[in-house]
């Protein structure tokens, strides 16, 4: 399926970006195991665990959106994000500041964003629900 094509592909970058692969050149892909196994390696990821959300309601706030995620583990701070605002970062359009209907939401670490999507997906907020997406990207 499409939607497993583009999680294979995201695994790759994640494999190439950490430098591990086989020794046939291909890259392991495929589960959160793969992450841990990084970890074990002592290779770091460079960019913050977060899950994209697709779908929210346009008047959706970033304390709705925490509170959506109760009982999971939020990045804490900026420190930890490597961003100003916290946790939580609603996507405005540049042109006019009016909210997409994204978010991205950021964990203490990747299990706890996979762990999020898993148990969150196609959940409701409000009246509609959200399409989630652990976001392997570095960007």
């Amino acid at each position: 399926t499409t939607r497993s094509m583009a999680a294979a592909f995201y695994w790759n970058r994640l494999a190439h970006a950490a430098g591990a692969g086989s020794s046939t050149g291909h890259f392991v892909a495929g589960s959160p195991a793969f992450l841990l196994g990084l970890r074990r390696q002592g290779t770091q990821v460079g960019w913050s665990p977060r899950v994209r959300m697709r779908g929210l309601p346009f008047s959706a706030s970033e304390e709705e959106v925490r509170n959506f995620f109760e009982g999971f583990c939020l990045a804490e701070d900026a420190a930890e994000t490597g961003l100003r605002r916290g946790a939580v970062e609603i996507i405005r359009r540049p042109s006019d500041g009016l909210p997409t209907g994204h978010a991205f939401v950021y964990f203490k670490d990747w299990e706890e964003a996979c762990r999020a999507r898993e148990e969150k997906q196609r959940a409701y907020l409000g009246s509609r629900w959200i399409e989630m997406y652990v976001d392997w990207s570095p960007e």
